[in-house]
């Protein structure tokens, strides 16, 4: 999942949060390739399937 999948933005935004993993906006809560998201931070995307997690992060800014 962690090589073919690239976090490209995250929105925290009156109470909603989504994320931008490749070019497509998933929101908490759905699915992308059998991994559900599950919380939003202002540089990373928790995703997790089964028993297995992962962390998608974005370059923090200098």
């Amino acid at each position: 999942f962690l090589g073919s999948h690239r976090l490209k933005g995250t929105t925290l935004r009156d109470g909603e949060a989504w994320a931008i993993i490749n070019d497509r906006i998933v929101r908490v809560g759905e699915h992308i390739d059998g991994f559900e998201l599950q919380r939003v931070e202002r540089y990373r995307a928790f995703l997790a399937k089964d028993d297995l997690s992962v962390v998608l992060s974005l370059p923090l800014p200098y």
